[in-house]
């Protein structure tokens, strides 16, 4: 790895993350501020009451951690989530969801900033990482998760280069870091499987494969490969 520690890294990876953001909500137009969205086609404001939602979430994992309790845990009811938070916030302006953002941007990065060196990195450091570093978790929920949505919105609205080069810029910045640069490549050849870059996903699961084969699993079940199945060079890549 460069000079930069992991905890620089993952802190200047959500601090651009986080300017990605608000560069996006600066330039919106006022009737994409104002826009209604619905579950298959969320609006800008749609994204921003998602993350919201989910930065709450972690956010109290880390106090409950702190504070020795039990640490609530999402389970398996993501879309049920996702699609009751866009009804209940269906009439909230979009400033009002972006004030929310900003405020638990800052609550989370000051939470973040505490972490030492030692306990960003150390996989075994939190059992309810379940063998992942505080770094991974951190950069999952505030840097590929938020990236990853606002991806989505480009693609929907037919901006599929703009995303592209977005998606391919994180997971470039990504690559010094020690698990999560593997996560990040897997991350990507699942953009390029779901948007129709079925050629520039193989390479990143042939690449991922080699230095992280725990995925090599997650692969054959995770449906954002699914356009992949068919494909001799994925099919070669199990053999």
């Amino acid at each position: 790895m460069n000079s930069m520690s992991i905890k620089q890294k993952t802190l200047e990876m959500v601090n651009q993350t986080y300017a990605d953001l608000l560069e996006f909500a600066g330039g919106l137009s006022p009737q994409g501020k104002n826009a209604k969205g619905s579950l298959k086609l969320w609006s800008a404001k749609d994204m921003f009451t998602h993350l919201v939602f989910w930065e709450t979430h972690f956010k109290n994992q880390l106090q409950k951690m702190d504070q020795g309790e039990k640490i609530p845990m999402a389970g398996e009811y993501y879309d049920q989530v996702n699609d009751g938070v866009l009804y209940e916030h269906m009439e909230q302006p979009f400033e009002e969801a972006l004030q929310e953002f900003q405020q638990l941007h800052a609550e989370l990065l000051k939470r973040y900033e505490r972490f030492s060196e030692e306990e960003l990195n150390d996989p075994k450091k939190y059992e309810w990482l379940e063998g992942r570093p505080m770094s991974d978790r951190i950069l999952a929920n505030s840097c590929w998760h938020p990236e990853s949505h606002l991806a989505d919105y480009l693609v929907k609205r037919g901006k599929l280069a703009d995303a592209t080069r977005m998606q391919e810029s994180l997971t470039e910045k990504s690559r010094s870091l020690p698990t999560w640069g593997a996560m990040a490549v897997y991350n990507l050849a699942c953009f390029y499987a779901l948007n129709g870059l079925q050629e520039k996903a193989i390479p990143c699961l042939k690449e991922v494969f080699q230095s992280w084969p725990d995925l090599i699993e997650l692969s054959k079940q995770d449906s954002d490969l699914d356009s992949l199945r068919e494909v001799a060079d994925f099919k070669a890549l199990f053999k």
